[in-house]
């Protein structure tokens, strides 16, 4: 293999192991912001809305202020129904305040009201719960095939790097030492070169041929 081609497949290869370990931890980082990002938007949303309901009912309903309060936020919690059975809870808690507004002496319905708030914000601390599960379940993943392929590429590279260099570097070596010895006047060295590797050097195939085919008239001249 020719030195070029030994370097574009070292560097080639590293940088596609670079490239895989980079691209696994932006998948798994961006899957673990997903889940995340479904607890404190849907989640926690329904737990502020139902927060203010409960601050509303607490602080007697039967005042406007108070029912304009308890309205917007339950129109808001209408839009940001997001885990199964939380619609129908939902339902119900519109039914029952309408109901308390048309007939504010049913303190039942407060009752009701109580609970319907009650069962949603369970619903969703449940969710956050088997949310926070996965969210976990996803890191923990991640951590693991992140080291795994990290441990892959260092390997790999801790081969590279031992090997690449002595492979590019040891046919130079041989040339440099031979034409230096050869410079010294030293004319029983000769070149050799390993055709199985086709590298540069057999490019020029009648190089090494006929140096030491002149060396070998250089050493019986120099002894004559």
């Amino acid at each position: 293999m020719k030195i070029k081609q030994k370097l574009q497949l070292g560097l080639g290869l590293l940088f596609s192991l670079i490239f895989l370990l980079a691209s696994i931890s932006i998948l798994f980082i961006h899957q673990l912001s997903l889940d995340t990002k479904n607890i404190l938007v849907a989640n926690y949303n329904t737990l502020d809305y139902s927060r203010k309901m409960q601050i509303a009912l607490d602080n007697n309903i039967f005042l406007p202020v108070n029912q304009n309060l308890f309205a917007e936020n339950l129109a808001l919690q209408q839009k940001n129904v997001t885990e199964p059975g939380e619609g129908e809870l939902t339902t119900k808690l519109a039914i029952h305040f309408n109901l308390l507004q048309k007939n504010p002496l049913d303190t039942t319905q407060i009752r009701s009201i109580r609970k319907d708030l009650s069962d949603i914000m369970l619903l969703n601390m449940q969710a956050i719960e088997r949310k926070s599960m996965i969210a976990e379940s996803t890191s923990e993943r991640s951590i693991f095939w992140v080291s795994i392929i990290g441990c892959i590429c260092f390997m790999i590279s801790f081969t590279l790097l031992f090997n690449l260099p002595g492979n590019i570097a040891n046919p130079i070596r041989e040339l440099t030492e031979s034409i230096k010895e050869i410079a010294e006047r030293n004319y029983s060295r000769r070149l050799h070169f390993n055709k199985k590797t086709n590298s540069e050097f057999w490019l020029l195939p009648l190089i090494p041929w006929r140096k030491n085919w002149k060396n070998t008239r250089l050493v019986v001249f120099k002894n004559y």
